[in-house]
């Protein structure tokens, strides 16, 4: 009895301490992830994942890491933790999702292996890029609600609806690729001087690349615009007042403020001249200042604030502001990413490997004459002075068969075993600065299915990448589980690449060095002339100069050389503008066509002409401003793969960059191309056209907007000149009217034929801010092809406006 109470009590003691040891024995990783953005981010764009990490247990090392699944391919994204115990550490994780993520897997897997030590999922919501989405960085106010509910019409007639996303400058990310999901960010009410140094730079790049950035005004405008870059700010603060009314607000919204004052607002002198959008009297209500592709808006009072919490004409004031950088680009789907479209224009640069070209006639020539030399001459006489000239059946074939073996291994002995990587770049640079952007598509030809390890530098973001139709491999091949370890430098683990194949990844990265340049361009009478300088380091080879539908070749800059450059500005034909991708290399055509190297050149070229918009995709087919086009020998991002014994290194890189023009006082000439066009509203369809307005034959009516560059906003229009064009047999013009900003009514243009329609004295059709509206009203439906639409203006600048378009720095 004694002994089965003993036992009894054992068992109980036994129960009640186990779960105590388990728990004391457990690693105690507590981990919290969430997705920034509330998990929203455009097809194919990055988006960061946030990971806190939590440690209650023994010193462990480990990787956070996010899953992403995708059709027959899974890629993890991952960054090394140290994590000692009682430690505290939060790591972001950048990561693309595909179009139908609904969930990514975040989990922390220590470094000896094993099950994971902590788990979670994350809601994401991957969403059309017509989605037009504001993030908002503010302190409070309602005035941002109206925008959650707004529709920001699209270029075919789609619906673009607004996103609004609440951040927080903590968060805010630090990399310009994952602040590229986003269309617009705005700071309200905020201290700017908490960004970080990369935080900012961030900015200054998504920017550049097509992004907006809007500045609020109102009672804390000092504190907004204390941390803003200088190259970013728009306006000198001088002082505060306060409006009773709001006149030009209901005149650019075309809806009454009914909202009692008085509203506070900031008194601020712009940093470049003649960019006030918006005035109150002499108060500038909005300013724009251009920088790159995007702009950074200021407006003098607090969107977040009264009276845009209660004015019906909130929406309609942002969609007048943004403008056409509110408009979704016709030439992108809104099921398709920029960015991937992008990527695969640059693989079939990339799949042009040298190791195709075939073998050097001085290699081939020798061994062709000596196995002639020996199934001949040389078989001959052997079997004739062995009186067996009968066995020449037998030892033709057995020789042709030891040459065949002996030159497969030749060859296989000089690049069989070779493993080829390639690397296909192109370096969007900013003048007079020091760094650029750099993306490059890197590509891993293999001799035999194995799996390597890349190592990029730079912190590059890397996301594996595959182009349809892989001439390389049928069945897609590449790895079903890689692995990228972020960091520096960034690991590729897991990659593997079948027989004779190739498997790509696209490393994206800032640096801050080894790119810069300088330029001063201005107009004389119908030309754009002035100078180039090369103030990097490296060679520039075969640099040219374009201008819509003209270029200049300037030949090799050496580091430090400066070169003249002058185009003529006249018939600049954007619609032309992607045939230079080819026109740059017509005198280098020889008989068999263009070399490997030229080949490659013009593939890179004609999938940046020919790439959609979007930030950081712009097409060089549709800028406004000359742009500089050089090539640099090598590439720009080490890359090493450890596993390689004998690698063989190739690439091939781009360096491209707009190059403002500075408009001097008196007459301007200003050709169709360089004022942008879009339209504004339609109710049919539109075709693609570079650079141009365009209208499907079967529209009804639509409205054309045509807004002239910052810098001739103050210009004296003489001549206004409007383009028509089709690319179908039978032309119907149709019905054309232009808004007369004077009386408020639209005018109708008398008979407008093909071609050109010149307009004497349109002062009346300009407004203050350089816009032309224009309105098309089909009346022969289907008859036609699709009809383009563009502008010229011939003017005079007074003599204290010269200003610079484009970059401003």
């Amino acid at each position: 009895m004694r002994r089965i109470l003993i036992w009894t009590v054992l068992a109980l003691l036994t129960a009640f301490l186990v779960p105590f040891r388990v728990e004391a024995q457990a690693p105690g990783v507590v981990m919290d992830a969430a997705a920034l953005y509330e998990g929203a981010s455009k097809y194919g764009e990055w988006l960061p994942v946030v990971v806190d990490l939590e440690n209650n247990g023994p010193d462990v090392n480990g990787q956070a890491e996010v899953l992403v699944s995708g059709s027959g391919q899974e890629t993890i994204y991952a960054q090394h933790v140290e994590l000692p115990r009682g430690s505290r550490k939060q790591v972001t994780i950048y990561v693309v999702p595909n179009n139908f993520t609904r969930r990514l897997v975040v989990e922390f897997v220590p470094d000896e292996g094993g099950d994971a030590l902590a788990s979670e999922e994350v809601e994401v919501r991957p969403v059309p890029n017509i989605r037009y989405m504001i993030g908002v960085v503010s302190a409070g106010g309602d005035g941002f609600e109206p925008l959650a509910s707004a529709n920001f019409r699209g270029t075919r007639g789609q619906q673009a609806q607004t996103m609004v996303l609440p951040l927080d400058l903590a968060t805010l990310p630090d990399r310009p690729e994952a602040l590229r999901t986003l269309d617009l960010i705005v700071f309200s009410g905020v201290d700017t001087s908490a960004l970080t140094p990369r935080q900012r730079a961030s900015l200054e790049q998504y920017v550049a690349q097509g992004g907006v950035v809007a500045l609020a005004g109102g009672p804390e405008a000092a504190r907004v615009l204390a941390g803003i870059p200088e190259s970013l700010m728009p306006v000198t603060l001088t002082g505060e007042t306060s409006l009773e009314s709001l006149g030009a607000l209901e005149e650019v919204a075309g809806e009454p403020v009914r909202v009692n004052g008085p509203f506070p607002a900031a008194v601020a002198e712009p940093v470049v001249e003649d960019s006030a959008r918006t005035l109150e009297g002499e108060l500038p209500l909005v300013v724009e200042r251009e920088v790159g592709d995007g702009a950074v808006l200021w407006m003098a009072l607090d969107p977040a604030l009264s009276p845009f919490d209660a004015w019906a004409g909130t929406d309609e004031f942002w969609l007048a502001t943004l403008g056409q950088r509110a408009a979704y680009p016709a030439d992108i789907p809104p099921d398709m990413s920029p960015r991937q479209v992008f990527n695969e224009q640059l693989f079939y640069a990339l799949q042009n490997l040298p190791s195709l070209d075939l073998p050097s006639l001085r290699l081939l020539v020798p061994l062709l004459a000596i196995y002639i030399l020996i199934v001949g001459p040389v078989n001959y006489f052997v079997l004739r002075r062995r009186r067996h000239l009968e066995l020449a059946w037998v030892t033709i074939p057995v020789i042709t068969l030891l040459f065949s073996v002996g030159a497969y291994g030749l060859g296989f002995q000089l690049r069989g075993s070779d493993v080829i990587l390639n690397q296909v770049a192109v370096v969007r640079a900013v003048p007079d600065a020091e760094g650029g952007y750099v993306r490059s598509m890197l590509g891993v030809f293999s001799p035999s299915r194995r799996t390597y390890t890349l190592e990029v530098e730079g912190e590059a973001l890397v996301s594996p990448t595959r182009a349809p139709g892989d001439p390389f491999s049928s069945s897609g091949g590449g790895s079903t589980r890689a692995m990228v370890v972020q960091g520096e430098p960034t690991l590729v683990q897991n990659f593997t690449v079948n027989q004779w194949s190739m498997q790509s990844v696209v490393a994206e990265r800032l640096v801050t060095e080894g790119y810069s340049f300088g330029s001063e361009l201005v107009t004389r009478d119908d030309s754009v002339v002035g100078t180039v300088t090369n103030t990097s380091g490296m060679l520039w080879e075969n640099v040219a100069v374009v201008l819509g539908s003209q270029f200049q070749k300037l030949g090799d800059i050496a580091p430090g050389e400066s070169k003249e450059v002058s185009l003529r500005m006249t018939d600049v034909n954007p619609q032309m503008s992607g045939d230079v991708a080819w026109r740059l290399f017509e005198n280098e055509f020889g008989p068999n066509g263009a070399n490997r190297d030229t080949q490659v050149r013009q593939q890179i070229l004609s999938g940046l002409f020919n790439s959609p918009t979007g930030a950081g995709n712009s097409p060089l087919s549709a800028t406004r401003q000359p742009l500089l086009l050089a090539w640099l020998d090598g590439a720009p991002t080490e890359i090493s793969i450890a596993e390689s014994t004998r690698l063989n290194s190739v690439g091939t890189t781009l360096l491209y960059a707009e190059m403002p023009i500075r408009y001097g006082a008196g007459p301007i000439s200003l050709p169709r191309g360089l004022i942008s066009a879009r339209v504004a509203q339609n109710d049919g369809g539109t075709c693609y056209g570079p650079g141009v307005a365009s209208l499907s034959p079967d529209f009804l009516e639509a409205e054309i907007h045509f807004q002239l560059p910052a810098a001739l906003r103050r210009i004296d229009p003489t001549v206004m000149t409007l383009y028509l064009s089709s690319d179908g047999g039978l032309f119907v013009s149709p019905k054309l009217s232009l808004y007369d900003f004077t009386t408020d009514e639209w005018q109708e243009v008398v008979d407008p034929v093909m071609g050109r329609n010149r307009l004497n004295e349109p002062d009346a059709f300009v407004s203050e801010n350089g816009l032309v509206r224009l309105r098309a009203e089909n009346l022969e439906r289907n008859r036609g092809g699709c009809i383009f639409l563009d502008v010229a203006m011939d003017g005079t600048l007074p003599g204290d406006a010269q200003a610079q378009s484009g970059i401003q720095n």
